[in-house]
């Protein structure tokens, strides 16, 4: 009983960071008797997913800071789901609700199972006039997809299949208006990433950068030009947050409704090797 919990908390964080897995356990999806179903059910299952999951989630299970979980279901079968809830997985950035109880997390599960996953939220952009838009700003140079690409911000290679278009926009428009957590930090899955901050050494010196790493003696910063500043704190004036900053541009201003969706559908179309 163990390691079959263990295999389908290892399949769901798969599916969720968007992984190619298979749909072994549509057939327990397919079979399972929803609590959806009942209107007073749905309404309290939506309400207790807005209040604990979407604020990563987003508010339709299309993805925010964490990813699209509107084809959980399919991929994983009710009881994936709720292990991911109940018990959480190392390394996925996803915490864990075990104080929700049984009920309320079934009734989450059946709210993420009665999600309409067809053609929600699709990107209505070229995507291959978005790729060229996304060549022209050189989004390259900090961005990597399909191995080629700068290292400074996230991954793209399957970013379609974790964040919905809606997301993409958002962050397209705002980058630092919504910033994800850190996986990789899974002991810290509260430590946000791409925060920029400001110090200000004893001597007078300041570095503005995206923060790097953090711990209780020091402090790494990645300047605008991806120079790496290690800074211990016993020798700063002052270190700060700039909230809603970001060393990516916002293109809210600079592209027009028509190229924003462009770059959105191709962003959208990423989805790693399928």
């Amino acid at each position: 009983m163990i390691s079959n919990r263990i295999f389908r908390l290892a399949t769901f964080a798969s599916a969720l960071c968007g992984f190619a897995v298979g749909t072994p356990f549509a057939a327990r999806a397919a079979g399972h008797t929803s609590q959806a179903a009942n209107l007073d059910a749905t309404a309290s299952g939506k309400a207790l997913f807005e209040g604990t999951c979407a604020v990563c989630h987003g508010i339709d299970g299309g993805g925010n800071t964490g990813p699209d979980i509107r084809h959980a279901a399919a991929r994983l079968g009710p009881d994936g789901i709720a292990d991911m809830i109940t018990v959480g997985f190392i390394g996925s950035g996803m915490p864990t609700f075990p104080q929700l109880g049984d009920e309320n997390v079934r009734k989450i599960v059946d709210y993420v199972v009665s999600f309409d996953q067809e053609g929600s939220g699709a990107p209505s952009g070229d995507a291959k006039k978005g790729e060229a838009i996304y060549n022209s700003k050189d989004c390259s140079k900090c961005h990597i997809v399909n191995g080629r690409g700068g290292i400074v911000g996230p991954d793209l290679t399957r970013i379609g299949s974790i964040r919905s278009p809606g997301a993409l926009r958002e962050a397209i428009a705002a980058p630092g208006a919504k910033l994800p957590t850190d996986a990789a930090l899974a002991e810290r899955s509260a430590f946000i990433a791409y925060v920029m901050q400001r110090a200000v050494t004893k001597d007078g010196r300041e570095i503005t950068g995206m923060r790097v790493n953090d711990d209780s003696f020091s402090v790494q910063l990645r300047d605008a030009n991806g120079e790496i500043h290690s800074l211990r704190k016993s020798d700063l004036k002052s270190l700060e947050d700039l909230p809603g900053k970001s060393l990516m541009p916002g293109y809210k201003d600079s592209l027009s409704e028509t190229e924003l969706n462009d770059l959105v559908g191709y962003l959208a179309s990423l989805r790693g090797a399928q």
